[in-house]
């Protein structure tokens, strides 16, 4: 079965005991966000969100006490069977819902959204009760998603968008965080509606990939890695001769990955201090790591600018039984180091033989091109819904006219259609008709080359 044929990503409920739900909290409270971090080959602890999105005034103040309120009733597991909200909605509304079980999900229909306008939700919950919440768009793609944290009534997770595109339907999605598959149960939402809020800006970016070795920097044990400069003879032997040779192809493709947007990546062969305001990605070897990569967060809509990642060169030697060539090796690098470079400009991790942002190919598919996309969210990401990487890093960084994207630049659009679209942010994406891209294969994962 071809990418394009796959169904959307659809959630079985599963039988449960029905749970008391609290009523609504209806005092105002701090915006507090955690963002659920991951990188792009290892899973690290969620970190704060600095989104402009999320750095306002608590629109949550101005709910009135009289604001409608939502009873979670099922079937409201997927996108064809929403929740509605009132139609006079106001300045906002309360739900009261429940999770009966880890692979229950809860949605919720929220109306049409202009331009300018911002959705924020606070999810109030008990302490044991860890939630993760996102809203999407009318086409099923992801604008936002957070999971719960610590709060002084229990675990809190709160969401705000600002939507830079009008839209016809806003929906709101609530779910058991996956590594917490025991901890559900009832939650209460506040959700506010704004208008004319001013539109958040795009801001070009440099991503420095550093082939130059870095020492240990930082006060975390993220930074606290000792990595060599890149040699490709930590791989094999047989590439000794060839280290300029790999880095430069690498450096190729990783601009083509990001050709069309306005992200500048560019080479350090010489250890020399970075400048404020640029994103990091170290590539050379660090002992005893068998990952392949790791990225600093999940940086939505790029809050920071001045992030870092690693590819772990040496763990690139498990490729060499499949027998690759030194362009084989390059495109391997150049996916991992763009993959990492996706995570600090905001993506998640999403399924799909020929994207860039997956996160269970095999060691054959990594050995061969990859690209961005629609495509749809890994579950560890979140269960449902599709990721739009184009219009998402286009939002983020902008878009570069003086650099047309390349002519295949994604692999999968939505609703299976296979005509050529233009997505907001403007670069073209196609479906998959073929195994162009190097999906199918009969490579089988070594545990060693996926992350956790």
């Amino acid at each position: 079965m071809h990418l394009h044929q796959l169904p959307r990503p659809r959630l079985v409920r599963r039988p449960g005991l029905a749970l008391p739900r609290p009523r609504p909290v209806r005092a105002a409270a701090a915006l507090v966000v955690a963002l659920g971090g991951c990188s792009a080959w290892s899973e690290r602890p969620p970190t704060a969100d600095a989104s402009a999105d999320r750095t306002l005034d608590d629109p949550l103040e101005n709910v009135p006490f009289d604001a409608p309120v939502i009873d979670e009733a099922e079937p409201n597991d997927d996108f064809d069977a929403p929740l509605s909200a009132p139609t006079l909605r106001s300045s906002g509304l309360f739900i009261n819902g429940g999770l009966s079980d880890w692979a229950d999900v809860d949605l919720y229909s929220l109306g049409p959204v202009e331009a300018g306008g911002r959705v924020t939700v606070r999810i109030d919950a008990p302490a044991d009760v860890h939630l993760q919440a996102a809203l999407f768009d009318d086409r099923e793609v992801l604008l936002t998603a957070a999971r719960s944290s610590t709060s002084p009534i229990g675990r809190t997770v709160t969401l705000s968008h600002v939507a830079r595109t009008s839209m016809n339907d806003c929906v709101l999605a609530v779910a058991a965080q996956s590594a917490r598959r025991n901890a559900v149960g009832g939650y209460a939402a506040a959700v506010a509606f704004e208008s004319d809020v001013a539109l958040p800006t795009a801001a070009a970016q440099t991503v420095v990939l550093n082939f130059a070795g870095a020492e240990p920097h930082g006060d975390d044990d993220f930074t606290d890695r000792t990595v060599a400069p890149f040699d490709a003879s930590d791989i094999s032997p047989q590439f000794g001769g060839l280290t300029d040779d790999i880095r430069d192809l690498v450096v190729a493709l990783v601009r083509d990955q990001y050709a069309g947007l306005a992200v500048d990546v560019v080479a350090w062969t010489e250890p020399i201090p970075w400048p404020d305001g640029v994103s990091v990605v170290h590539v050379g070897a660090v002992d005893d790591e068998y990952l392949l990569g790791v990225g600093e967060h999940v940086d939505e809509y790029n809050a920071d600018p001045a992030d870092e990642a690693f590819v772990f060169v040496d763990a690139f030697a498990q490729f060499m039984p499949l027998g690759p060539s030194a362009d084989d090796i390059a495109i391997a690098i150049a996916n991992v180091a763009g993959h990492e470079t996706g995570h600090l400009l905001g993506l998640r991790h999403t399924v799909g033989a020929g994207s860039l942002m997956d996160v269970s190919a095999s060691l054959g598919h990594v050995l061969r091109a990859r690209a961005f996309g629609v495509w749809p969210l890994d579950a560890e990401s979140f269960p449902i819904g599709y990721q739009d990487e184009p219009a998402m890093l286009a939002a983020a960084v902008g878009e570069n006219p003086d650099s047309p994207p390349p002519e295949f630049a994604g692999v999968l659009s939505l609703k299976g259609s296979g005509a050529w679209t233009r997505w907001p942010g403007g670069i073209p994406v196609r479906p998959l008709s073929s195994c162009g891209m190097g999906c199918g294969g009969d490579e089988t994962l070594d545990p060693a080359g996926r992350e956790d």
